[in-house]
């Protein structure tokens, strides 16, 4: 009882030092839509003048850093619907990340920093969801973990061994995909199940059909989300072109503000490539398409660069960086950008090359392979 009373206390005069906080940013002529809320943490084991950084998970972007007075910090943003967050601490050899979800003006952190990943959060509703989630889930964990120590015990003592164990890993792995396809259809009004769904439609896990089935069965709420937007944009504009099929054009606006469509390049060898400024091998593989591209632009050969950015100035970089010659798009959405949804790309680095007559004659064709066939197409 007198513990409780301690936090309750101590809970308070944090609220009360950041009440001026919140005033100010009330007042920086943010979106009047957004609201504003305050994580109030306490962490047992967590230094004093500790940096911890507030970021939003859908797009890796900080929200706000802070240090912290002793154990305790505040963390603060804005949202207009409930959001996904990451809380992320820094020490010399290691870093503590957790991942919680946030709906209300105040909640409220308590943990361990050796176990930040178990920190609680309270007085979020889609958090406690998320939780309900979790202990579904935990049956499922235990065999993982079970699964992997046994791994580690076979290396590469028995392949027999080792592949019944990596096939009870796939297995596992279809319990989880059924578990979150359960919760979407039990919580159909729950932040939680739109986002499982969303990540559906990254992972293709799912199919299109049943895709739209779940969507279907969200409450209006969550359909006319920002998240529930993505699904729906999916939904219409996702299709499965394949080698041998005539491209389906799209546009796109380059940095320079002029709009781009694969169209405009008919008559010629167009490779269409999918990259985004983050990308490591899409960076790496950048210096020989620019080789590649000096040799071939003057025979007939374009490259049209899709990137996946959601950041202009990133996106703009990255191409001065690489000296990259040729047209970039991009709608700056990301995964959803419309072009990656219309040739359904599963991820970074894919390409598309497309014929003269428009029509697929190469998927995903990476260095030596994407050179041998446009020396077949062009001569050496």
């Amino acid at each position: 009882m007198e513990s409780n009373m301690i936090l309750k206390t101590i809970l308070t005069v944090l609220i009360c030092q950041t009440l001026t906080c919140i005033c100010i940013g009330q007042n920086r002529g943010d979106d009047p839509k957004k609201h504003h809320f305050v994580i109030i943490g306490i962490i047992d084991g967590l230094e004093n003048n500790t940096k911890l950084s507030l970021f939003d998970y859908d797009t890796q972007m900080v929200i706000d850093s802070a240090l912290s007075q002793g154990n305790k910090f505040v963390l603060q943003g804005n949202f207009n619907e409930p959001k996904q967050l990451a809380i992320a601490t820094a020490y010399p050899n290691y870093r503590a990340v957790g991942f919680f979800w946030v709906d209300r003006d105040s909640v409220y952190l308590t943990g361990n920093v050796n176990t930040f990943k178990q920190a609680v959060l309270k007085g979020s509703k889609t958090e406690d969801e998320n939780l309900q989630y979790k202990a579904l889930l935990l049956p499922i964990q235990h065999k993982r973990d079970s699964l992997a120590a046994v791994k580690r015990k076979l290396q590469f003592k028995d392949s027999t061994a080792r592949q019944g164990v990596e096939d009870s890993f796939v297995e596992l792995e279809k319990q989880v995909q059924a578990t979150k396809v359960n919760f979407i259809e039990q919580y159909p009004d729950s932040f939680v199940s739109v986002e499982f769904l969303r990540l559906f439609t990254l992972t293709k896990e799912l199919t299109k059909p049943t895709i739209q089935r779940l969507y279907k069965g969200l409450s209006t709420k969550l359909q006319r989300s920002s998240i529930g937007e993505r699904i729906q944009e999916y939904l219409q504009h996702s299709s499965n072109i394949g080698l041998g099929d005539h491209y389906v054009d799209f546009g796109q606006i380059t940095l320079g503000g002029q709009p781009v469509k694969l169209s405009d390049f008919k008559g010629k060898y167009i490779l269409l490539e999918f990259w985004g400024s983050g990308c490591i091998p899409c960076r790496a593989e950048n210096p020989e398409l620019v080789k590649l591209y000096k040799q071939y632009h003057p025979q007939g050969l374009e490259i049209v660069g899709v990137s996946l950015d959601t950041d202009r100035e990133r996106w703009q970089k990255a191409v001065e960086q690489d000296q990259l010659p040729w047209p970039q798009v991009s709608d700056l959405k990301g995964a959803y950008n419309r072009g990656v949804l219309i040739y359904n790309v599963p991820g970074m680095p894919s390409n598309f090359l497309i014929d003269s007559n428009g029509k697929i004659v190469g998927k995903n064709l990476r260095r030596d392979k994407l050179r041998n066939k446009l020396v077949a197409i062009f001569g050496q």
